[in-house]
């Protein structure tokens, strides 16, 4: 959604979907930012030290991509830590995905200002809470939900215009 790039996959939930790491240069046309996308942390037969290392070489910021359901989320909180110790500089944005999971069925997306359903607002919290004690400045957490128009959510790309403000700022 972000990128535009028709690598990219959007994941249906917990099945795995980059199976390679893939590096997106965003905009395309004149480049500001740069991602390198891994593979899941946690996923089993998988060792994220190599991208690790290779990003470290070239970044300045983390973006890090949380399922709000999974609450299995120590690997990625692992690898965030020692990243962080060694650039505690390095600004952290959040990006707290796939929240119609939590939504009541046939609900969709809030309306602008509109609160977030109790079950969300808590999965939204204790996710935001595992970051206590992180080096460097609080990360920025952006709710985003990228479904697909078949899927029925309005609007697909929820978030988008806010995840890309936390990455200006």
């Amino acid at each position: 959604a972000l990128t535009g790039d028709t690598r990219a996959e959007i994941g249906t939930g917990f099945k795995p979907c980059t199976r390679n790491s893939a590096v997106y240069d965003w905009p395309a046309q004149a480049p500001l930012l740069r991602f390198l996308d891994t593979r899941g942390l946690g996923e089993a037969g998988y060792d994220p030290a190599e991208d690790i290392a290779f990003a470290q070489t070239q970044a300045h910021a983390l973006i890090v991509a949380m399922n709000v359901e999974d609450r299995n989320q120590g690997a990625v909180l692992e690898t965030l830590r020692a990243v962080r110790k060694r650039h505690p500089e390095w600004p952290v944005v959040v990006a707290q995905t796939h929240l119609h999971l939590a939504y009541e069925p046939g609900a969709n997306h809030p309306a602008d200002g509109a609160a977030f359903p109790e079950k969300l607002r808590l999965a939204l919290r204790a996710q935001r809470e595992s970051f206590a004690g992180l080096d460097g400045d609080a990360p920025r957490f952006v709710p985003v939900d990228f479904t697909r128009p078949e899927d029925g959510y309005v609007p697909p790309e929820f978030g988008l215009g806010a995840l890309i403000d936390a990455l200006g700022a």
